[in-house]
């Protein structure tokens, strides 16, 4: 079963697209075009990128966020152009987004790839891992979450997408192994209780998997969306657990009068 391998910046952006017109993702979709406009304003691109993409994936297209997320990477560019460093890591994080919203999949590489060789920290090693898994050369992908693990053992997000891509990579046991060393009181980012939720569910552990996802969903309710289109829970979809915490308005229906 596939692992959703969600970025930390790309906010699970590489695997899920979830369900449309529901009207907690419209109003989600909104706040995050909203945000995304007076970031523009601000000249604050970079961020606005994030934001308008986040409208993309909770409503596909939100008043044409895809336009607007064309020209904000047009002025990432110009900005990384004018810029002292024109190799600073985080523009190359944004510029690799967008490149990759765009299908532009060689230059995401190039960026991702260049990151990592300018700033190889665990974060980036990490991203990379993910890259080459998206790219489907899982051979690479878990030598990079290897190096990520070895170069931030303590670095929960390394940790998360190590351990996702051992699973997927067949090693389910080094997985587990790992999985259960997690120290719950370093995770910190909804990014991370999902992705943790993902590996449990491919090891078809539903109760640990739905209360990773119920720690996911109360630091970010998107995740609880997520949830409902991304394909590492097609193991457990039919758990009552999982179906009342990433359907409520269905199983509240459902149990009336009983």
């Amino acid at each position: 079963m596939k692992v959703s391998l969600g970025l930390v910046w790309f906010f699970v952006l590489f695997w899920c697209t979830p369900a449309l017109g529901s009207n907690a993702g419209l109003a989600e979709a909104e706040r995050a075009y909203q945000q995304a406009r007076q970031l523009d304003a601000q000249a604050r691109f970079s961020e606005a990128l994030a934001f308008y993409q986040q409208a993309c994936d909770l409503v596909e297209n939100y008043k044409n966020c895809r336009g607007e997320i064309e020209e904000t990477i047009v002025l990432l560019e110009n900005e990384q152009s004018r810029r002292s460093n024109p190799t600073d890591p985080e523009i190359l994080r944004r510029l690799a987004l967008g490149y990759k919203l765009k299908k532009h999949y060689k230059k995401f590489f190039e960026m991702i790839f260049t990151s990592y060789s300018i700033n190889p920290t665990a974060e980036s090693a990490a991203d990379l891992a993910i890259a080459y898994y998206d790219m489907g050369n899982l051979e690479k992908s878990l030598e990079m979450a290897s190096a990520a693990f070895d170069l931030g053992p303590e670095n929960y997000y390394a940790k998360v997408v190590y351990i996702a891509i051992l699973i997927e990579s067949g090693e389910r046991e080094k997985g587990r192994e790992l999985l259960a060393s997690l120290n719950e009181e370093k995770i910190g980012k909804a990014a991370e209780w999902y992705n943790v939720s993902c590996s449990y569910a491919a090891l078809g552990e539903a109760e640990a998997a739905v209360k990773y996802l119920q720690q996911a969903v109360e630091h970010d309710e998107k995740k609880r969306l997520l949830a409902r289109s991304d394909k590492s829970f097609d193991g457990i979809r039919e758990e009552k657990a999982f179906k009342e915490l990433v359907y409520p308005e269905e199983t509240a229906g459902s149990s009336f009068g009983q």
